[in-house]
């Protein structure tokens, strides 16, 4: 057996096909968020908006009918992705905001949401036309205050 040579079939390579997938496919229906000791169930919509804070993200929602918030290490960005879906529209390089928990628009100076807790967003100048398109297309009708 020394010396001889065994023939190898060959076969071109073929690479395996890759099936397309979302990097996050579905938005889930509630969120688990940790603040302190405790731990709450959320639903998404009970979340009133998104506020990026550097490295982190700021959520801020209703449990019980009273204002919660919490910080999480994670991205503004990252977190619209996992929690996109059409309630939530980012108005602001900083902030996202649930539209189904917002109570009025208002014109002071800039232009501003006030949420149902009477907390105010900002919308960035850049993305005000689009905003009120999206909302109008949402609810029918918007006036500005």
């Amino acid at each position: 057996m020394h010396g001889e040579i065994h023939s190898m079939e060959v076969h071109p390579y073929q690479p395996e096909k890759l099936v397309p997938q979302k990097l996050y496919p579905k938005s889930p229906a509630a969120v688990a968020l940790r603040k302190g000791d405790k731990i709450y169930i959320v639903q998404l919509a009970d979340i009133l908006y998104l506020e990026a804070k550097g490295f982190y993200t700021r959520i801020v929602f209703l449990h019980q009918g009273k204002k919660q918030d919490t910080l999480i290490c994670k991205l503004l960005n990252r977190v619209e992705k996992e929690y996109a879906n059409d309630n939530f529209f980012r108005v602001h390089k900083s902030f996202i905001l649930n539209i189904h928990n917002l109570q009025s628009i208002v014109r002071q100076g800039n232009l501003n949401v006030e949420m149902k807790t009477g907390d105010l967003v900002p919308v960035a100048k850049r993305r005000v036309q689009e905003f009120i398109a999206y909302v109008r297309s949402r609810s029918g009708t918007v006036a500005l205050s």
